[in-house]
């Protein structure tokens, strides 16, 4: 992230639709997973962003107010 390097070990795109499959899971198991739901969002927003080709650490580019470097 320092260096604005993010060539996928594991897309952003995979990233979803791994919290995609946790939030169905949770779902057909009437479980609450506010975090899995955080994360699903923000996956969501990345790839809408047309980051999804990046690794997932690239999540950080879509953080409202971000002042990190």
């Amino acid at each position: 992230m320092l260096e604005k390097n993010f060539v996928p070990s594991f897309s952003a795109y995979n990233a979803l639709k791994g919290a995609e499959i946790v939030a169905e899971a949770a779902k057909e198991g009437s479980l609450q997973l506010d975090i899995a739901q955080a994360g699903l969002k923000r996956f969501e927003r990345v790839v809408n962003e047309g980051h999804g080709d990046k690794d997932m650490a690239a999540s950080y580019l879509v953080t409202e107010g971000k002042n990190l470097f």
